[in-house]
């Protein structure tokens, strides 16, 4: 009687639990959360599973003592992550709506992450290595290549997170700017407007020269300036 009383309580707890409304529940600590809502039931998991991935990489990159901004990571990068069968903590439906609750143990997660970061590490590094050592490559390809590499951290919501491998090792997202600030800081650019003057129509040249004498390629320039006190 008593083991029936313990099952039919157990039960109780899990179809209660299913059944609350996302936004009333207590986190537990040990858990990351995420909530989502959306027409449909398939729309409400999906957004869910993405705030759940958003708040797990925001955590671990607070952990490490760098806070910042929540990082928020896109449909299709969350689409991504190899996580397991998520199953609703808490849901609720409404006329035309349907809102849901996950969460998952951070030890799962941390080890799921782990793996994660050394597949993208193991990936990523070989071609930092290549952006240091062949200059063999015009440079505005090199640039080109470190900004595809810092857009995928960013896809990934890794540029404050994932760091180079040993103790103490820095963020992979600042080597890669480190290489940039190094191998850019012997540019010179002249610039020689017709009459002197740049208006707002002017269409111009600029000469871009490297420390090693060698051609850049074609580099995306954007100049900014301000004049003060002037209109």
């Amino acid at each position: 009687m008593a083991r029936a009383i313990t099952i039919g309580l157990a039960a109780f707890a899990a179809f209660s639990c299913v059944s609350l409304d996302p936004g009333s529940f207590l986190p537990e600590s040990g858990y990351y959360y995420g909530v989502g809502a959306g027409p449909s039931a398939a729309e409400a998991a999906e957004a869910a599973r993405r705030d759940l991935i958003s708040s797990a990489l925001t955590s671990s990159r607070d952990r490490l003592g760098t806070r910042g901004a929540r990082i928020d990571i896109s449909a299709e990068a969350a689409r991504a992550f190899k996580l397991p069968k998520l199953r609703p903590y808490a849901q609720k439906k409404a006329v035309g709506s349907v809102s849901v609750a996950y969460r998952m143990k951070t030890a799962d997660w941390d080890e799921l992450e782990g793996k994660r970061e050394a597949e993208v590490r193991a990936d990523i590094a070989p071609r930092i290595l290549a952006l240091k050592a062949d200059s063999s490559r015009p440079l505005a390809e090199r640039m080109l290549e470190a900004g595809q590499l810092l857009e995928r951290l960013r896809q990934e919501g890794l540029t404050e997170l994932l760091t180079e491998e040993g103790s103490g090792a820095p963020l992979v997202s600042l080597a890669i700017e480190s290489i940039c600030r190094e191998q850019t800081s012997g540019l010179t650019f002249t610039v020689h407007p017709q009459g002197g003057f740049i208006g707002g129509d002017s269409a111009f040249t600029v000469q871009v020269a490297t420390r090693d004498g060698k051609r850049p390629g074609s580099l995306p320039l954007r100049a900014e300036w301000k004049a003060k006190d002037v209109e």
